[in-house]
């Protein structure tokens, strides 16, 4: 029986560009499996295996046509191994083995040259029309003109809001090296409804980083050019209110030049990904890739596996030095909207600090004659606790080992 499956190739980092939907035909199967990984020859090769659209647990092995066999060192969750082919021969050629514990069925590629590794000249930005264009130049003196980039990113941000004040409830321990504000001291005020400080340091989750894995990995063609070399090849936009920019952005890139086949494969996927929008298009043919199922060869196994010596490269970006970051207007609407004492002639009342600390809300900036109030009073502002916290932006607090204090 004909029947239409929605393949997630989101599930697989090499798509050519983007990540995109492809929508194909499957004859007389409910099952399909998802390779998904490069023999890295002089490296590490992670490799990961779906079926279905679900991760699976399996095994795997990297198969030389000498002999050579290489076995997964590390299980990440079950679905997905790295294999240490770092000392592999780039003279021999070499293959993915897979089995599916759950199904016992073997997935097998073909035999794949290992591709030499390209050189990257450089690493540069453009900034442009309140856009950066993040670009690589690169080429090869031998092998084929066919490329596939891939890159992660890491940057440093910082909390929406930033608070050097802290509230403590009544009868609560004052933080180290805290001034006490409220109640103001002489005044014989009591602190029955908490206390406020100054302290030296900002919100204890001020300051994080983020991770964008490989994310989509580009496949490019220098066949038609004179030479095999790109220039200024641009691989990912970043605009003025992205906080990548913010403080400190790092993008590592990893370049490796890919077979024939391999680039024939992704681009008939890009192809494919792009007809759609007109009702009466013919529905794209399934694109099979270099992956086989050993005790069934007609089943539906995608993705393409081949075997490259790859190079990397770095770039920073520092926010002091590349003047390019500006904060979206729709942060300080945020802030303002959830703000409380902000519209009070005398900020958020006393009688309520107990109730908002509570609630999750927390002191964020003090008003007082000396910093421009227009009255004689001295008031505190509050913001929502999450405002003050960066891991809600989907961050964390832990600083990778090599990040620049």
């Amino acid at each position: 029986m004909k029947r239409s499956l929605l393949i997630l190739l989101c599930l697989i980092p090499f798509a050519t560009a983007c990540v995109y939907d492809f929508e194909a035909d499957v004859q007389g199967t409910d099952n399909f499996v998802v390779v998904e990984g490069d023999i890295q020859v002089g490296g590490y090769t992670d490799i990961s295996f779906y079926r279905n659209g679900f991760p699976q647990s399996f095994s795997a092995t990297v198969e030389g046509e000498d002999g050579t066999v290489v076995q997964a060192t590390q299980l990440h969750a079950g679905w997905a191994c790295t294999l240490d082919t770092r000392n592999l021969d780039p003279s021999v050629r070499y293959r993915l083995r897979i089995e599916d514990i759950d199904t016992g069925l073997h997935y097998s590629t073909s035999w794949e040259t290992v591709q030499p590794a390209p050189v990257i000249d450089s690493l540069s930005y453009l900034i442009q029309d309140g856009t950066m264009d993040l670009r690589a130049t690169f080429h090869s003196d031998a092998g084929t003109p066919y490329y596939a980039l891939s890159y992660k990113e890491e940057w440093e941000y910082r909390s929406y809001a930033t608070s050097f004040f802290r509230y403590v409830l009544p009868g609560g321990e004052a933080p180290a090296g805290g001034t006490e504000l409220y109640p103001e001291p002489g005044t014989g005020m009591s602190s029955v409804y908490g206390s406020i400080y100054r302290v030296t340091e900002p919100n204890p989750y001020n300051t994080c980083w983020a991770t964008q894995g490989k994310g989509s990995t580009e496949v490019v063609s220098t066949g038609a050019m004179t030479s095999n070399k790109m220039v200024d090849f641009t691989f990912k936009s970043i605009t003025r209110t992205d906080p990548r920019t913010s403080v400190k952005y790092r993008v590592k890139v990893s370049l490796r030049m890919i077979s024939q086949g391999s680039y024939t494969y992704w681009e008939s996927m890009d192809r494919a990904s792009g007809q759609t929008g007109d009702l009466f298009a013919p529905t794209p043919s399934l694109q099979r890739g270099n992956i086989v199922c050993e005790e069934d060869p007609e089943a539906l196994a995608l993705g393409y596996v081949g075997a490259s010596a790859w190079t990397s490269d770095e770039l920073w970006i520092d926010a002091n030095e590349v003047l390019f970051y500006q904060e979206s207007p729709s942060i300080q609407e945020m802030l303002a909207k959830n703000a409380l004492g902000m519209e009070e002639p005398f900020g958020v009342p006393m009688t309520k600090m107990v109730m908002w600390y509570q609630e999750g809300y927390l002191p964020w900036y003090r008003v007082s004659p000396e910093s421009g109030g227009t009255t004689d009073e001295t008031y505190y502002v509050w913001v929502e606790g999450r405002c003050l916290d960066c891991r809600t932006q989907g961050g964390t607090a832990e600083k990778p080992e090599d990040w620049p204090e």
